[in-house]
């Protein structure tokens, strides 16, 4: 029998729109910066997603707006430099209004990188954006020409962008096209800014002003740029590409203000089934995760092409036609029920197992899993899937639905996560709630985890104040400077007032210990997990008030300050559990009578909360009196991991036991571009980075809070990683010679079976990076949580999977 094509009985409906198969794409990174839910990346994550993005097909890359603020300067300062320095295939863009300030920003950039840029022109030409500027058309135009001959006379080249073009009529469209083809511009831009435009009007504004052109006798490129408002960004983009437009700007996920722009991996998906010569569809998943992770977001479950279920189901029929089609050969299970070959992408269809699954399906998957099952067997798991709201995903859990009883496991879950958001949004009047996942099975302390432990930590933290208070800092690292309010009295205060009082570690499962703060978060998200899931056993909070009735018998009144704190209201859910327990401590801001000068205990969430507080002033003659307490001292050590190099340093290793040494991995501090190493050589950055052969960490160590919580300035380097360490270690290297201190850590800790609950009752299991988070008070440790992720840097998301433990030792 001949060899059957899939693709050949697959009918396509679809107009040709050989077009695509030509378009210039462009990622717009400073719009994806304006969406509202976004964490700016650093610039090593911006180079980084550069260079993915090229490979993947952009040839333009909007890189910002230097004249917006310096710091905006500096980064495309450095960008541009970084793709001149790389030879990449992208050309940057820079964004200028028709002001000439704008364009000597551009200047700048241009000349200290020796790069040139493609100008980004752009000038409001719709009559509502006019009036409410209050600035009419022929007045931007007349800057426009002033700012465009400026540029021109400097050889800049330039393209000019018509703000808000689909709502502008006609008549001031032709007029600004024309203007925009006398002064010279290369192409020119048409923004749907508002995503007002139907395809239909998207197809009429570049038949427009190709006319216009034509007319004119001069053709330039025309580019197209949309927004989602109306969820039309990238239909718009088609019609506009059909009517002649050549280039197409967006971002990855379509990222961006209100509800986004083009998604850029599904038009250069749409390009590549057109023949597109450049588009690489095999890496359009990964530089989606990669934006989407540097910008702190998820990538949607079901974003189309590269989302975890774009090629999942767990339908009856269609597991049946797609395991039906895969013994035929992979390419008929790809093209049976998908629109879109999921190998070209490095993916496969997945089948599941839910309530909508038959017979087939469930034997199919038992097979699949080399599990020995009857008939009676297959009956349980089919009647398991149909009771249940959500659907299997792996072993363990088809496992589960072999031994499920009759108890609707999806219930039970759906009523713990409930009674979960309850325990946190009743005690702050919030709707947040709970937003991690749990694990299936109670944490169990490690065995590392004990008396000498704890005594090594809080021994340890002592000698490091004491080496800053006594002058012993090492002359090669940045040493932290007291608050002037402070320093004519620090060393007359006892130690223990300047120690941390409350601790959270953040530790590997045999015990290192890689990060210390004071008093860290997860305090209430800790104490309402373990009500929830530890039966009979108290919370955290019930450990934390011993600790604190040990400082203060007879009560106290109590300054909370943890608003800039990564999730402030488990903080407010935790003082209102300690208001409900030992009403003694009153808590300024919850009862009634409590006076801020009043106050006997300060609790905040970092150094620059406690010396930014209205009483602070006041509070160091408190302090220096004995009658009150910082749990976060105040002093400008403990926000900075550069302390955490002093056991390992050679000017200060000997103040420090070996025990109290062994607690934590190796760490050294980046200076002059070097790092002392284990085996005591002192090494290049640059050579360890580019030759090593192990894992480690480059952090930033000071005391800037926008960088220094939530692993927003914590790389991990390994072999596998060599380009983007070498990128980390030139920014390590130019910043701490700034007096911004780095450090460089041996990475601990490696990816494990985690397995977990959903809010469906669905168990779960998955490769994840998992670390401890131990919380300790001034005499013993209260507990612990862990924590599991898929990527190394563990940090708060909606996928971090939680258990907790009050045990102690």
């Amino acid at each position: 029998m001949p060899e059957i094509r899939p693709d050949l009985l697959v009918h396509d409906w679809n107009a040709s729109n050989s077009a695509m198969r030509a378009v210039t794409f462009e990622e717009d990174f400073r719009d994806l910066l304006q969406s509202v839910r976004v964490t700016r990346p650093s610039t090593v994550e911006r180079r980084e997603l550069a260079n993915m993005s090229i490979e993947s097909g952009v040839r333009l890359l909007f890189v910002g707006f230097p004249a917006v603020s310096p710091d905006e300067l500096d980064q495309c300062r450095d960008i541009v430099g970084y793709l001149s320095r790389t030879q990449s295939l992208g050309r940057p863009v820079l964004m200028a209004r028709a002001v000439e300030g704008d364009v000597n920003a551009i200047r700048s950039v241009v000349q200290e990188t020796e790069t040139v840029a493609l100008v980004d022109l752009y000038i409001c030409t719709s009559s509502i954006r006019a009036v409410i500027e209050d600035k009419p058309v022929f007045e931007m135009r007349r800057r426009l020409r002033r700012v465009a001959r400026s540029a021109a006379a400097d050889r800049l080249p330039f393209r000019i962008a018509f703000e808000d073009s689909t709502r502008t009529e006609p008549d001031v469209l032709r007029e600004v096209v024309l203007e925009a083809l006398e002064l010279g511009a290369e192409s020119i831009v048409l923004n749907d800014t508002v995503g007002a435009a139907h395809p239909s009007g998207a197809e009429r504004q570049v038949e427009f002003v190709r006319e216009v052109m034509c007319r004119s006798g001069t053709h330039v490129p025309i580019a197209w740029h949309g927004h989602n408002d109306k969820g039309l960004a990238l239909a718009n983009a088609l019609a506009a590409v059909s009517a002649g437009a050549t280039q197409l700007s967006g971002t990855f996920l379509g990222i961006g203000e209100r509800t986004g722009n083009i998604p850029l991996e599904q038009a250069m998906w749409l390009a590549h089934e057109k023949g597109h010569a450049d588009v690489a569809v095999g890496q359009l998943r990964q530089v989606c995760e990669a934006v989407a992770q540097a910008c702190g977001l998820d990538v949607p479950a079901d974003q189309p092409l590269v989302g975890s279920d774009a090629f999942s189901t767990s339908t009856g029929t269609h597991t049946a036609a797609i395991a039906k089609g895969a013994a035929i050969g992979p390419r008929f299970a790809d093209l049976v029920y998908s629109g879109v070959e999921a190998s070209l992408l490095n993916r496969q269809q997945t089948l599941l197992l839910g309530p909508n699954s038959g017979r087939a399906a469930v034997e199919g998957a038992l097979r699949s899993a080399h599990l020995e099952f009857a008939d009676h067997d297959v009956t349980r798991v089919l009647e398991y899937c149909k009771r249940s709201a959500g659907v299997l995903r792996t072993t363990d859990e088809l496992v589960a639905a072999l031994a499920a009883n009759t108890e609707d496991r999806g219930t039970a879950a759906r009523a713990m996560y409930l009674r979960l958001d309850e325990r946190l949004n009743h005690a702050t009047g919030s709707a947040i709630g709970f937003e991690q996942l749990v694990g299936s099975a109670p944490f169990k302390l490690p065995a590392c985890v004990d008396e000498r432990r704890h005594r090594d930590l809080r021994g340890t933290l002592d000698t490091i104040l004491r080496i800053w208070l006594n002058g012993d800092w090492p002359e090669d690292l940045p040493a932290p400077v007291p608050h002037p309010a402070i320093a004519p009295v620090i060393h007359d205060l006892p130690h223990a007032f300047l120690s941390p009082v409350f601790t959270r570690t953040d530790e590997s499962l045999d015990g290192k210990i890689f990060e210390v703060q004071c008093p860290g978060g997860w305090w209430g998200i800790a104490d309402a997990l373990a009500l929830e899931t530890l039966q009979g056993r108290s919370g955290l909070a019930e450990n934390f008030i011993a600790e604190l009735r040990s400082l203060f018998p007879d009560g106290t009144e109590i300054l909370h300050i943890f608003d800039s704190s990564g999730i402030p209201h488990e903080h407010w859910a935790f003082a209102q559990r300690i208001r409900s327990v030992a009403p003694e401590f009153r808590f300024r801001g919850y009862d009634r009578g409590v006076r801020t000068e009043s106050c006997g205990f300060v609790r905040a969430h970092s150094y620059g909360a406690v010396v930014a507080e209205d009483f602070f002033n006041l509070r160091v003659a408190e302090l220096a009196a004995g009658r009150m307490r910082y749990d976060h001292p105040p002093v400008p050590l403990f926000d900075q991991k550069i302390s955490l190099c002093l056991p390992f340093h050679d000017a200060t290793r000997h103040a420090f036991t070996d025990a109290q040494r062994t607690l934590f991995p190796w760490t050294a501090a980046v200076v002059d571009g070097r790092v002392q190493l284990p085996d005591g050589r002192n090494a290049s950055l640059e050579d360890l980075v580019r030759e090593t052969q192990t894992e480690w960490y480059l952090k930033y160590a000071g005391l800037d809070t926008t960088r220094n919580f939530g692993s927003r300035a914590v790389y991990r380097i390994s072999p596998d990683s060599r380009e983007v360490g070498a990128r980390t270690a030139d920014m390590a290297i130019r910043e701490s010679r700034a007096g911004k201190p780095w450090l460089l850590q041996e990475a601990v800790g490696s990816a494990e079976p985690v397995t977990y609950v959903g809010r469906s009752g669905a168990m779960r299991t998955e490769s994840m990076f998992t670390k401890v988070s131990v919380f300790d008070g001034p005499s013993r440790t209260l507990g612990a949580l862990l924590q599991s992720s898929r990527t190394p840097c563990v940090r708060a998301t909606a996928e971090t999977v939680l258990s907790v433990t009050t045990e102690t030792r």
